[in-house]
Parts: structure tokens; sequence; C-alpha cells
């Protein structure tokens, strides 16, 4: 089977083409539509309802409404699970029969979980024609770091009735407890193949919030048979009209590629836009088309100073993050192409979310990057605090400092637990620390939970949201190991874990660049059977052996040196600054 996709754009360039005049036919008609509007299910038991007259079977699946997961269309949406629960996989199936060729229905990722699992082998659309005995499929292939995505099954029927589902394939490495969403379904009318008419904002959906007093999005369209052109073009047959609140009407003719929507002059409060497909003949609505209508909400803003501060604020409301005096923000990490980063400014770090994409990086950036100014909306998303981005932040490059992961180091997991609020957020590097499980047994897979222990035994939970740079391939086989990362809390169940970003081997560290480091300058020197420590500014110091034990502690003053009376080996010496900041360094006497 061939899954059919028409675009905006490749049906406006083909009008424009025609030599003959253009039929004024109209959207086509679905014969049946759900929505979840009108629908309650808020856990994943399975369960079987009635939704507008057809039975539908629920299997590790709910119903959502959180304007923060990002839902498709209207107020509420489907959320399946990843994974197989009672030995079957995750589904959502529709249990009476249906009619017609075309299954369409807006898929997105939910919340948070568009960083875990981009593989389009992980769900599927089936269809039976036989009462379940045998299913036909193909990939839900879908958009999962961008916009929400109309689905779109040919389905084979020459007429005969059929049911479908949606699926988890559980191939053994798609990972499991992540989530996608699922709304607005629609079986079209007769056996031709068609599309219905629909007309989104883009990234911005029913109930977003935000500061600023513009917004601009792209207008996101599907269908099959709609005509754009100039407006008095009569081979066009629809046009968009965009309303704001009670304000006139704003039409929207043509539809060039890089065609922008602009809401202007928003003062603070709630606001409605409605946005729908016009008969260009008698300027009225065209019925069978999808019309769009959302609320979103202008709010104020205030500044803040340091991300320690902004972690104890209001959550909810927003706010402008500059620096607290001289600690300055830096950019710890980006996960490409996922429009994410993680802030540091040597006191506490903060997830940073960019739904709307204003600001994200396709690679790590080559040098140190810091924060001026940054605007956005601190929230608690899928049980962590995140600060979402309302506008492109104000950042400086610093040309002469090369980009590094800065970090606390951590030796003691069971202080990770006991102090767990200390530490959230916070980049660390978890130092000497083995695997729990035997190599091939750690579940290495999307959203996979890695159980580690340190050198005492105490245990701690990896979980592996970033799978694209943390896989079994590279993790080092070395019975010691340091992981980096940063501290939060589990999607699902609201444990404390960690993200891992990357592990090297304990005992070879030499050349790690994400070992924190700054400009206090740090040196270590061998001279006359010493070893000895200088800093440019004054810091306590902790020398650990190979195995993690701390072996001297020692106070260098500004501009001073210090002899380490340590033996002959290996060594790595932490220098604590009074702003906070640390920095390593490995040496051998």
């Amino acid at each position: 089977m061939m899954k059919h996709k028409f675009t905006l754009f490749a049906l406006a360039a083909l009008a424009f083409g025609c030599t003959e005049a253009v039929a004024q036919s109209g959207p086509p008609k679905a014969n049946y539509q759900c929505d979840f509007e009108n629908v309650s299910k808020p856990d994943y038991n399975d369960e079987e309802m009635v939704i507008n007259g057809k039975k539908w079977r629920f299997h590790n699946a709910r119903i959502v409404g959180d304007s923060l997961r990002g839902i498709p269309q209207g107020r509420k949406a489907l959320e399946l699970k990843a994974g197989v629960t009672d030995g079957e996989p995750t589904c959502i199936e529709m249990l009476d029969n249906v009619e017609g060729r075309t299954v369409t229905f807006a898929v997105y990722h939910s919340g948070m979980d568009r960083i875990i699992n981009r593989n389009g082998k992980a769900w599927r659309f089936e269809v039976t024609f036989d009462n379940g005995q045998t299913w036909a499929h193909q990939p839900l292939n879908y958009d999962t770091n961008d916009i929400p995505t109309r689905f779109v099954a040919d389905v084979p029927t020459d007429g005969t009735p059929y049911r479908f589902r949606i699926r988890f394939h559980d191939t053994g490495e798609e990972g499991k407890d992540w989530r996608i969403l699922l709304d607005d379904f629609m079986v079209m009318e007769g056996y031709d193949y068609s599309v219905p008419w629909t007309v989104s904002a883009g990234h911005i959906f029913n109930g977003f919030c935000t500061a600023e007093t513009s917004l601009t999005f792209k207008p996101i369209l599907t269908g099959t048979s709609f005509w754009f052109g100039p407006e008095d073009f009569d081979r066009a047959n629809t046009y968009i009209e965009l309303t704001l609140d009670d304000n006139a009407p704003v039409k929207y003719y043509e539809m060039p590629i890089d065609i922008v929507f602009k809401l202007e002059n928003l003062s603070e409060g709630k606001h409605h836009v409605n946005m729908r497909f016009m008969n260009r003949a008698d300027k009225q609505v065209w019925e069978d088309a999808r019309e769009t209508d959302f609320d979103f909400y202008v709010r104020p803003i205030e500044q803040i100073k340091g991300i320690k501060a902004l972690r104890k604020a209001e959550v909810g409301k927003f706010y402008e993050l500059i620096p607290d005096g001289d600690d300055a923000i830096y950019v710890n990490w980006v996960k490409m192409s996922r429009a994410q980063k993680w802030l540091f400014d040597g006191k506490s770090g903060i997830w940073v979310d960019d739904p709307q994409y204003l600001d994200y990086y396709r690679n790590l950036p080559a040098n140190l990057v810091s924060v001026k100014s940054m605007r956005g909306q601190l929230v608690e998303m899928d049980n962590n605090l995140v600060f979402r981005l309302d506008r492109k932040p104000e950042v400086e490059t610093i040309d002469t400092k090369p980009f590094t992961f800065r970090n606390y180091m951590c030796h003691d997991l069971a202080d990770l637990a006991a102090n767990f609020d200390d530490y959230a957020g916070l980049p660390l590097s978890l130092v000497n620390v083995k695997f729990v499980k035997p190599f091939m047994e750690i579940d290495a897979n999307p959203n996979g939970r890695i159980e580690i222990a340190d050198s005492k035994g105490n245990q701690f939970i990896l979980q592996n949201i970033y799978h694209d740079g943390f896989q079994r391939k590279d993790f080092p086989t070395t019975p010691s190991i340091i992981v980096f990362g940063m501290v939060g809390r589990t999607f699902i169940d609201n444990k404390p874990c960690f993200f891992p970003l990357k592990a090297v081997p304990y005992e070879e560290t030499s050349g790690v660049d994400d070992v924190a480091s700054n400009e206090n300058g740090v040196k270590v020197w061998n001279a006359d059977g010493n070893v000895y420590l200088s800093s440019m500014r004054k810091a306590e110091v902790e020398v650990y052996d190979v195995s993690g034990k701390t072996v001297l502690r020692a106070v260098v003053d500004e501009g001073g040196s210090q002899i380490l009376n340590v033996g002959s080996g290996v060594y790595v010496a932490v220098a604590k600054y009074g702003n906070g900041m640390l920095e390593t360094i490995k040496f051998v006497k």
C-alpha cells in the first residue's frame, strides 16, 4: 500500500499551470469522525467505549487534555504509550466496520517525548477485512520533532467494509513508555481517494501562552481539490479567512510557500482565533471543510536573575532570565535537531525546551555560548522543571573559549539520592560507577532504564531519553566508568534519575574535554620529587585516586601553590572556587 500526501504547495503550483477552467468542487465529506472532545479516560487501563456511534477498544491508551502536550486539534487527544502490556502491544482499535477508501488522522509526539524515539518503524496502521483474522499494515510515519502530521491511509478496499487499528510494532529495539498523540480521525466518504481540508497554526495549539504582543505562524494545510489564487482568479475555489477575537476577518486568497499569518497588537489576556475555508462562489463557509478554533493567552513577564532564582520562581509565569552579577549563564548542552538545551551558571542548571523551534541547534557549538537574556515560561513538564522559550534569546559566542560540558563531580550516589532536590537540573559527572547488569542485558533502547552502582554499592537509575547519543556500541567495557549528564525525574513515574549523555572509561580520562574547566588557571606539575598545584584564585582542592577515594584535601590561596603529598600513581584533582565552579585536572606522580 502507498501512503499519499498532498501538500498545499504542490496543489497551489498546479493551479497556475492549468489551461482549462477548474470545476468549483468542494471539500470531500467524511462519513465518520472522532476527535475525543467529549470523551473521558484519564488512565491507561483497557476499556471499550462507543464514540460517535462506533465502538473503540483502548489498550495502554488514555485521553489527555493538557495544552502543554501539544494537542493537535481542539482540547483533547488520544495518547498511546509505547510498549507491550500483558503480552499485547499498545493499540487503539475500531471494533465496528467502516466503509470508505481513505482513513486519516493527526499524529504528533506527546510533551517532551519527541526527544526519545524518531524511528518510523515503531507504530503501524493496520486494517482487517475478516474481523481480525488477518491484518494488512503500513508504517505510521510522522514528523517527531516539528509539527503535527496528518497521516493518510489509502485502504485497499473494493467496497468491502473493514476495521482498523494503530498498534505498537515491537522490534525489540524501539523502547517503551514514550508516547504519541492521535487526534481528529476521519473515514472519508466513497471510494475515490480524498484528503479532508484542514488548516492549523503550526506550533500554536489551543491553550498556548506567550508574553509576546505579536505572533506569527506558517499555516499548515492538507486536502485534495482545493485551489488558491488572486482574488479575481476564476479558477480558484477557496480562500482562508482568519478572525482574531472580534476583529474583522483577514482574507488569504493566495498561498505562496513562504506565507506567514500574523496576529498583532495583542493585549494581555485571553484571545481566540478562527480559521476556515471559504467558498469563492458565494463567500460562505465550505460546510465539509475542517474549521479550526483555538484560544491563546498573553501573559505578563518579569525579570529574574540567575538560574537558582528561576528554579524557585512560580511555575506557569513568564520570566526574562539574565545573569546574576558575574555568574555567567552558559549553554551547557544542546540536543541536535531536538530544539532543546541545558543551561548552567556554576550554581544551578535548568532544562530549556523550544517547541516553536525559535533557537534550535543542529550541532554542538564550537565555542562557549553565553546567555545575555532569555525569555520564556517556567513549566513543570513530565515531572521536570522546564523553561520553554518564548522568543529567540540574546546570546554571545565567546570565540576564545571552546565549548565544554561544565559539571560538578559526584562520587556518592547515596548523596545524590538523599539530596535530590539540591541536585535537580544540575550537570554532573558520575565518577567511578559501573553497570549493575551484565553488558548484554543492559536496556540500551530508547527510554531504557539502566541501573548503575558506585564503589560503595549505592545504586541509581539512568533514563536513556537521549538514545541516539547514548547507545550500547558507545559504552565502555572497563569495570568502572564516568557518566556525564543531567539530573532529573522519569517522565512516567516521577522517580529521581539521571539523563546520560556520554560514558567514558574511568581509568582513561585523559583527553576527555567534557570535564569542567574554566579560566581560573589551576596547574599541576612535578618538580624535585614533589607534585605542586597552583591556582590564580583561592580554591578548596580534593584529590582522588583511581578508585575514587579521597586521598588529600587542601586550600590554595590566590596566586599561591601547594605541595600535594601523594604517592606514585594516577590522580584527579578537583578545585572548588567561591562561586561554586569546579575545575578538574588529571595528573600522574
